[in-house]
């Protein structure tokens, strides 16, 4: 015979069990509804004549200057002697004055997004471009690197990587808290604007892989100047080229479509906490 109380302990074991299935279902349920929304608005922005007409300007110019750093990377590997301007690995060459014009447009297009919606992702958003403007033309993140980079060797750090892994751990550190302030700022942001600061986020964190990360192995697992070294600078460059482009014109899309009617920003003010998905546009009169 059990005891007296087992029956009622048994009872809400069971029920507690039942409970806690039930959240997991519930979280489930709308972690795959937001990722339905996710891929949804991605195509939608896809789709947009803004996405279009900017992937035709942008994306042959990223593909001139990967080919043709290509070529210049062969040549020099062979000994010839090719103009350095055409290298994406160098300072002051045609593709990182390229990113200058991205970013800056990303910047002015995030802003002009914050203005019209009043979500202040998209401030912060204009932000992370502004700075990321900023560190391509000044060099910021190379000169607080090499000071970072000080410091770790007189701790014991090697010598040759300290000042790429200074880099990277000032760059890791300014994009954890601006991306931080994103995550927080959308607290408070209606469902539409999370799932498109969701998207620009998922772009910026693969630019940020291919500028950090990559780089990060690159320097510390390669010999300085070896033809694995090279490769492995022009696969960093290149991958944060065309997601750089991706990301200016997922931008730009936003931006229009966050001017594009009553419905999109109506659409975009809601939040009812719950994942939403895209409805359809009103019909034209």
């Amino acid at each position: 015979m059990l005891p007296a109380g087992t029956n009622s302990g048994l009872v809400t074991n069971v029920s507690q069990a039942h409970r806690a299935a039930a959240r997991r279902r519930n979280f489930l349920a709308e972690a795959k509804g937001f990722a339905v929304s996710l891929i949804g608005e991605a195509l939608t922005l896809a789709k947009t004549p803004t996405a279009i007409v900017a992937a035709l300007l942008i994306l042959p110019a990223a593909a001139f200057l990967t080919g043709m750093g290509i070529v210049v990377a062969y040549g020099e590997y062979h000994g010839h002697d090719l103009p350095d301007r055409l290298m994406l690995s160098r300072d002051n060459t045609f593709s990182e004055r390229f990113e200058y014009v991205l970013t800056g447009a990303a910047a002015l297009a995030m802003l002009l997004t914050w203005r019209r919606t009043g979500a202040t992702a998209y401030m912060v958003f204009a932000v992370l471009f502004g700075w990321l403007t900023a560190d391509n033309s000044l060099q910021l993140h190379e000169r607080l690197g090499v000071l970072v980079g000080t410091v770790l060797r007189s701790g014991g750090f090697p010598a040759e990587n300290a000042r790429h892994f200074g880099e990277a751990a000032v760059m890791c550190g300014i994009g954890a808290l601006l991306i931080g302030m994103i995550v927080w700022s959308l607290a408070g942001s209606g469902a539409l604007h999370r799932l498109r600061a969701t998207i620009l986020l998922l772009l910026i964190g693969g630019t940020a892989c291919f500028g950090v990360v990559v780089d990060a192995i690159d320097a510390l697992v390669f010999a300085e100047g070896s033809a694995a070294q090279q490769v492995g600078a022009f696969v960093e460059d290149a991958g944060e080229l065309w997601l750089l482009c991706l990301t200016v014109i997922c931008a730009l899309a936003v931006m229009v479509r966050s001017s594009g009617g009553s419905h999109d920003l109506a659409e975009a003010a809601s939040d009812t906490g719950r994942p939403v998905f895209r409805t359809q546009a009103p019909p034209r009169p």
